[in-house]
């Protein structure tokens, strides 16, 4: 089993094997959803939460920066006068 880097399991019935089979399915299937979830990207809202527009490009970007965990609206409006684009900021980020 070592040597093949795969694991037996022995199963009674058939119903075990499909149970095994089943889960196997399930775990193969969210593995990649899981990665996303534990990685930044999951910071950044692409998830189930709703795109929120705003009236005009800066009140986009305060409600953009808004929905992150943390980041109130007026936490928002303070990085926006710091930093008036996404650029500037992802830039400020980089460097």
């Amino acid at each position: 089993q070592i040597e093949a880097r795969c694991m037996i399991v022995s199963v009674d019935k058939v119903s075990e094997a499909v149970d095994w089979l089943e889960q196997l399915t399930f775990d193969v299937g969210q593995k990649p959803y899981q990665r996303l979830k534990h990685s930044h990207v999951a910071l950044l809202g692409t998830s189930e939460d709703k795109v929120v527009s705003g009236k005009d490009l800066q009140d986009t970007y305060i409600k953009l920066l808004a929905s992150l965990p943390k980041v109130t609206e007026p936490v928002a409006k303070g990085i926006v006068a710091e930093y008036p684009t996404l650029r500037d900021l992802y830039e400020s980020w980089q460097a």
